[in-house]
C-alpha cells in the first residue's frame, strides 16, 4: 500500500509542476495582451485597477464570465498550429450589456 501512495504522490508532484508550467505559459502569453492594451491608450495604472477590481467586476457582471472563459481559452490554449503564433490576435472578451 505505501508503494502505491508514494506512486500517487509522484503523480501529484509531476502534475503540480505540469499545471505550474502551463501558467506560467500563459503568463507569457498575456504580455502582448498588456502591451496591446497600452499601445491603445490604456495607461498601466488603469489596467492593473481593472485586473485588481475583476471580483467586483465578475459580481457586477455575471452573465459576462462565461463567455470571457471561452475567450481566456481560446487565447491560451489555441488549438491549431496558426493561431499559436499569433498570440496578440483579438478575441472577444467583453459582450455589449
Amino acid at each position: 500500500m505505501d508503494a502505491k501512495l508514494e506512486a500517487l504522490d509522484a503523480k501529484i508532484v509531476k502534475l503540480k509542476e505540469k499545471k505550474k508550467r502551463i501558467e506560467e505559459e500563459g503568463l507569457k502569453r498575456l504580455k502582448p495582451c498588456i502591451n496591446k492594451a497600452l499601445s491603445k491608450g490604456i495607461d498601466l495604472q488603469t489596467l492593473a485597477g481593472i485586473i485588481l477590481d475583476t471580483p467586483n467586476i465578475l459580481n457586477d457582471l455575471p452573465h459576462n464570465k462565461e463567455a470571457w472563459q471561452v475567450a481566456g481559452g481560446k487565447f491560451l490554449r489555441p488549438s491549431n498550429s496558426k493561431t499559436k503564433s499569433k498570440p496578440s490576435q483579438d478575441y472577444p472578451t467583453h459582450q455589449s450589456l
